[in-house]
C-alpha cells in the first residue's frame, strides 16, 4: 500500500466563530427549519454581554439586569419556538435556561408575563381584534404590594408596542381583596354558593377607594 504524504501543512483556525459556522453549515444540509432556529438561538447567545459569562459555557445574569437592553429577548424567543414547535434537534440539551436564587413569587411573576407574551405573539388575531385574557389567581405567591399593583402593571403592559395592536377584555378569578382594591365595585362580581348548592352573584362591598381595614376584615365570601 502506498503511503500518502501531504505536500503542504494546512492549518484550520480553531475558534468559536469557525466552529459555529461549520456546525451551522452542517445542520443546513440536513434540515433548513432546524438550521434557521439554531441561527436564531446562536444570535441570542451572542447578544449576551461578555461580562456575564463566568466561563466559556455558563453565563450568570442577575434578574434585574435582564432588561438592560432586553438582550435575552432573541434567545428566549428561540427557546420558546423550539419548545412549542417540536423540532427534531432538541436544543435544550445544549442550551439550558434556569432561574436560581429567586423567590417563588418572583418565579411566578416571570412565568406569568412570559406566558402572556408568548400567547399574544403566537396568536392568530388580526389588528384591532379583541383578545380575552382569562387569568386564574394570577397573584398566587405574590407579595401583597405586587398584588395591589398587578392590574395597573398589566394594563400598562398591554399598552406597550408588543401588545398594543389588539383590544383586550380581562377576566380575573381571585380570592384576594387586595388584588381588586383599585377596581371600581361595579366591575367586581362575587360568586356565592347557596346552601342548596346553587351559585349566586353578589355585588362586591369593597373596591376602588375602599377603606383598608374594610378590605382586610371583609370575608370576601371565604365562608363558601
Amino acid at each position: 500500500m502506498q503511503r500518502r504524504t501531504w505536500t503542504e501543512t494546512r492549518r484550520v483556525e480553531n475558534t468559536y466563530y469557525r466552529r459555529k459556522e461549520y456546525l451551522l453549515t452542517l445542520l443546513n444540509t440536513f434540515n433548513q427549519r432546524d438550521y434557521q432556529l439554531a441561527k436564531k438561538i446562536v444570535a441570542g447567545i451572542e447578544k449576551i454581554p461578555e461580562r456575564y459569562f463566568v466561563h466559556g459555557t455558563k453565563a450568570v445574569i442577575p434578574v434585574q439586569s435582564m432588561w438592560d437592553g432586553n438582550f435575552l429577548e432573541v434567545l428566549a424567543q428561540g427557546l420558546d419556538q423550539n419548545a412549542y414547535e417540536g423540532h427534531e434537534i432538541n436544543h435544550r440539551y445544549f442550551v439550558r435556561l434556569s432561574f436560581t436564587g429567586i423567590s417563588t413569587g418572583e418565579a411566578q411573576y416571570l412565568d406569568l408575563y412570559a406566558t402572556l407574551y408568548h400567547a399574544i405573539k403566537t396568536s392568530r388575531h388580526r389588528k384591532d381584534d379583541t383578545c380575552v385574557l382569562l387569568l386564574d389567581e394570577p397573584d398566587c405567591r405574590f407579595h401583597p404590594e405586587w398584588s395591589r399593583n398587578f392590574i395597573l402593571n398589566l394594563t400598562e403592559l398591554l399598552r406597550t408596542d408588543v401588545f398594543k395592536d389588539y383590544r383586550y377584555q380581562v377576566i380575573i378569578s381571585t380570592h384576594s381583596p387586595i388584588l381588586v382594591s383599585d377596581v371600581p365595585k361595579e366591575f367586581i362580581h362575587c360568586l356565592y354558593r347557596e346552601q342548596e348548592g346553587q351559585i349566586s352573584i353578589h355585588r362586591s362591598t369593597i373596591g376602588l377607594m375602599s377603606n383598608l381595614n374594610d378590605m382586610l376584615t371583609d370575608t370576601f365570601f371565604a365562608a363558601s
